[in-house]
């Protein structure tokens, strides 16, 4: 799961040079109203799992006409907890393991897109949305390393996030932004035989969508030619 964010973060990277070298020159204001680039931070925070989480990554984006399209990666960076107690199948020991202890692993990436309402000055609206895949992921803690890789669970996931951010620049270069969101998480519904919890035993879903889908705070520090 932390291969979408490295891409995500290395297309800022190239973003923040490419658009960086033209500001060198008279031309960069001009590029930067026809055309140009950005890339930077992102972050997110909003319910995981019944607690607020945190969520941070980065994207970049190539800027044309005040429309924009471009990559990104998130992934949880605070620690979520949900009891799921499984016995594998393949375990002939008995023995079910309980995850309440291990946290819960939570990332995307994919596709950032949107369009600048500009407004007076350097205060601007955008519209954005993104569109990804990820992963949601528990690394059980056992010494045992055969049981650990049983009890390893990963589970694919896409991620749709409407988004509406004001946006301040203070600087040509320096883009400051803050709004909100709504992340929309679906699971692929990956199962379990319950033999604890109520009504056991029966079949569970390992995560439900409405466990990470969610209203959210959305923060972001862009660089490059607005």
């Amino acid at each position: 799961m932390t291969k979408p964010i490295t891409l995500a973060l290395l297309s800022a990277f190239m973003v923040v040079n490419i658009t960086a070298s033209a500001q060198n020159n008279e031309k960069a204001r001009s590029l930067a109203n026809g055309y140009g680039g950005f890339g930077g931070l992102l972050y997110d925070v909003g319910p995981v799992l019944g607690a607020t989480g945190l969520s941070q990554g980065g994207g970049g984006a190539f800027l044309w006409n005040n429309f924009f399209i471009g990559g990104y990666g998130m992934g949880l960076v605070s620690n979520h907890y949900k009891r799921v107690v499984y016995l594998n199948p393949d375990d002939k020991s008995g023995n079910p393991y309980d995850y309440s202890g291990d946290p819960v692993k939570f990332g995307h990436g994919g596709l950032l897109l949107g369009k600048v309402f500009p407004l007076k000055g350097d205060v601007s609206l955008m519209a954005s949305g993104t569109f990804g895949w990820g992963g949601l992921a528990w690394s059980p803690n056992i010494g045992d390393k055969r049981r650990q890789k049983m009890y390893q669970i990963e589970e694919n996931i896409f991620v749709m996030q409407p988004k509406l951010m004001a946006a301040y620049q203070p600087l040509r270069w320096l883009r400051l932004e803050a709004g909100l969101g709504y992340r929309m998480v679906f699971t692929s519904n990956k199962q379990y035989l319950d033999i604890s919890g109520p009504g056991a035993p029966r079949w569970r879903n390992f995560f439900e969508s409405g466990e990470f889908s969610a209203p959210t705070f959305n923060f972001g520090i862009m660089f490059g030619a607005f």
